[in-house]
């Protein structure tokens, strides 16, 4: 029987060389799309109190009030990443007459995934007050974890006047087995335990 080495199957960054390369890529094309969308986008929106409890919400160019709302969740394994880094992500779906928001959140080692689920709750009661709309919730690697954590939430319990806050989520890559994790150098910063 082959024995799996987790920390090749989970640590992206040794896999992909040319992951910085990616990510800067991403960066400026973020950065121009933040700059062409300022006349219809709201940044840095607190759903918090928390430095990284933000969010921007991007609008379509038409019918702003009767677009589909997406929720877009950064991945980075809970511990590295930022909503400004992911804003080229909503330039397509914005020309497609969707309206996107981008949370930030707080990052491990300084708080643990469990806070960061919480933080992403409240992210989302919050632009369900501002919006008045369900978002679909997108997530990409631990934001697709977030994502299905969204989903699985017990809105009643969080304090929503709607049960069913969020019916509909897509995870991209979702990290979703989380005790090979343990045995990885990601585990570093979680800090994560068999519990």
């Amino acid at each position: 029987m082959r024995r799996v080495n987790f920390e090749n199957e989970y640590n992206n960054r040794k896999r992909v060389r040319e992951h910085g390369e990616i990510t800067e890529r991403w960066q400026a094309a973020s950065e121009a799309f933040r700059e062409a969308a300022a006349d219809r986008s709201e940044l840095d929106i607190a759903y918090g109190e928390g430095e990284r409890q933000k969010h921007d919400l991007f609008q379509p160019k038409e019918r702003a009030d009767q677009a589909q709302l997406i929720a877009f969740i950064h991945g980075g394994y809970w511990q590295r990443g930022d909503r400004k880094n992911f804003s080229c992500i909503a330039e397509p779906l914005t020309e497609a007459g969707f309206a996107v928001a981008l949370p930030s959140y707080s990052l491990c080692p300084d708080v643990g995934v469990m806070e960061i689920v919480s933080e992403m709750c409240a992210f989302i009661l919050a632009l369900h007050k501002k919006t008045g709309r369900k978002p679909l919730v997108v997530g990409h690697s631990a934001g697709g974890h977030l994502a299905a954590s969204l989903l699985a939430t017990d809105w009643a319990a969080k304090g929503s006047d709607s049960d069913d806050l969020v019916t509909e989520a897509y995870a991209i890559s979702g990290v979703f087995q989380l005790r090979p994790l343990l045995r990885t150098s990601i585990n570093d910063l979680l800090e994560l335990d068999r519990d």
